[in-house]
């Protein structure tokens, strides 16, 4: 059984490292049409004897055309722990979410009724029809 030590070595997550390069560069070509959000830490972590950003604000970053960016006010460990649905933390991420869910929408409504196809409406009596001799 394979562990996630074993198919992805620590040295592939450092900054610049030829795997996660490689990854960007292929992910670039699938990614023009998602909506990509990008969330960074602020506050540094605390290791014990020292203390440090783990994930850099230029290493979360993408670059991307259509990518959208945003800081949590937070250490690695707390990125996505919220206390309470009011935390700012929470409403950064909760805004992205419903953003993304309104233009998904929009898109939708767009295309359908750019597609539409119009049928005709045949109305039926609802009694027989009685012919006329």
């Amino acid at each position: 059984t394979l562990s996630l030590h074993d198919a992805l070595p620590i040295s592939d997550l450092r900054k610049n490292s030829t795997s996660t390069e490689s990854i960007n560069d292929e992910f670039r070509h699938v990614c023009d049409q998602l909506r990509l959000y990008s969330f960074y830490e602020t506050m540094p972590t605390n290791l014990g004897l020292n203390s440090t950003l783990i994930v850099e604000k230029d290493s979360a970053i993408l670059g991307y055309a259509r990518e959208r960016t945003a800081y949590i006010n937070a250490d690695h460990r707390g990125v996505c722990k919220f206390d309470t649905p009011e935390d700012p933390n929470f409403l950064i991420l909760r805004n992205a979410f419903v953003s993304t869910i309104d233009e998904v929408t929009a898109d939708c409504t767009s295309i359908l009724s750019a597609n539409r196809i119009y049928y005709p409406i045949i109305l039926l009596p609802s009694a027989p029809l009685k012919h006329s001799p």
